[in-house]
C-alpha cells in the first residue's frame, strides 16, 4: 500500500512538471508572437518619423545643391564664385551694417539704400534720391523706376529689441509684397539678421543671439511662403558660444570691422541666386 502511494506521488509529480513546462513553452510562443507583431509596427513607426529629420545637414545640403535647376531652393547654397559684376543689378537695402558696405567700398553707392538705426518699419516710409533713374521716393518707388535683377534686403537687427513678434513679421512680409509689386521680375534675396556680442544685453534684454536665431528662423519661414530667397550669412560670423567673433567685431558688439565685409561679400558671391 505504501509503495502504491508513492508510485501515484511521483507520477503526480512527473505530471506537474511536464504541465509546468508545456505551459511555458506555450506563454513563450504567445510572447514571441506578440513581440514580433507588435515590435515591427513600433520599428515601422520609429523610422517613419525618425529617419528623415535625423539627416545631416551636409547631406541634404548636397541633395538641395545638386537638384538647384529642377528645384530651386529658398535656401542659398554654396555655388560657384560670382565676379563683380554680379552686383551691378542688384540693389541692397538696409540699415547701419548695409551703410558701412558701402562706405568701405564693396557695394555702388548708386546700388545702395540704407539708413543707420532703421528698422524694417521705419525703412518703408523713408525717402531717397536715386541718382540713377533720378527717382527721389520710397524705396517701392526707386525699384520700379529701376527694376532690377535683385533686391538684397539686409534688415532686422533694429526691430528685434523693440517690435513685438506679430508687427515684426507683418511689416517684414509687407516689406517684401511691396518689392514684389514693384519689380516682378526681380530676385528677392533676405539675409539673415547678423550676430551680435553678448554684452549687448545690456541695452537691451531682447537684444541675444537666442532672439537673433529666433526671428532668422521666422524669417526663413517667409520666405519660403512668399518664394523668395534666404542667405544665411549669420553662422559666418558667429564663434560657437553663438555669438558675434570678436575678430570681426568693431567694438561695440553690434557694427563690423572693415575686414568683416569681406568675410560678407565673398559668402554673397559663393551663395548666387539661381539663372
Amino acid at each position: 500500500m505504501q509503495k502504491q502511494k508513492q508510485s501515484l506521488f511521483r507520477r503526480f509529480i512527473h505530471s506537474l512538471v511536464i504541465s509546468f513546462f508545456i505551459t511555458l513553452f506555450i506563454c513563450s510562443l504567445l510572447f514571441l508572437g506578440a513581440y514580433f507583431i507588435f515590435g515591427e509596427k513600433k520599428m515601422e513607426k520609429y523610422i517613419n518619423t525618425h529617419t528623415q529629420a535625423e539627416l545631416p545637414s551636409t547631406t541634404t545640403q548636397q541633395n538641395t545643391t545638386e537638384s538647384t535647376e529642377a528645384e530651386p531652393s529658398t535656401l542659398l547654397f554654396p555655388t560657384s564664385e560670382a565676379d563683380d559684376s554680379y552686383f551691378d543689378d542688384m540693389i541692397f537695402l538696409g540699415d547701419s551694417r548695409t551703410v558701412a558696405m558701402e562706405q568701405y567700398g564693396y557695394i555702388k553707392a548708386e546700388n545702395t539704400f540704407a539708413e543707420n538705426g532703421i528698422n524694417h518699419q521705419a525703412f518703408q516710409h523713408r525717402t531717397f534720391t536715386d541718382t540713377v533713374s533720378q527717382t527721389v521716393g520710397t524705396y517701392a518707388d526707386i525699384i520700379q523706376a529701376r527694376q532690377p535683377g535683385k533686391v538684397y534686403v539686409a534688415l532686422g537687427i533694429n526691430g528685434v529689441a523693440f517690435m513685438e513678434e506679430s508687427l515684426f513679421m507683418e511689416e517684414y512680409a509687407t516689406l517684401i509684397d511691396t518689392i514684389k509689386e514693384a519689380s516682378p521680375n526681380s530676385k528677392i534675396i533676405i539675409q539673415s539678421i547678423l550676430p551680435v556680442k553678448n554684452f549687448q544685453t545690456h541695452s537691451s534684454a531682447h537684444m541675444t543671439n537666442e532672439s537673433i536665431d529666433y526671428y532668422n528662423g521666422l524669417l526663413l519661414n517667409l520666405a519660403e511662403e512668399k518664394e523668395v530667397y534666404f542667405l544665411n550669412l549669420a553662422p559666418e560670423l558667429k564663434t560657437t558660444e553663438n555669438e558675434l567673433n570678436s575678430i570681426y567685431d568693431a567694438g561695440d558688439g553690434l557694427h563690423f570691422k572693415q575686414e568683416t565685409y569681406d568675410v560678407i561679400l565673398q559668402y554673397i558671391k559663393t551663395h548666387q541666386v539661381p539663372e
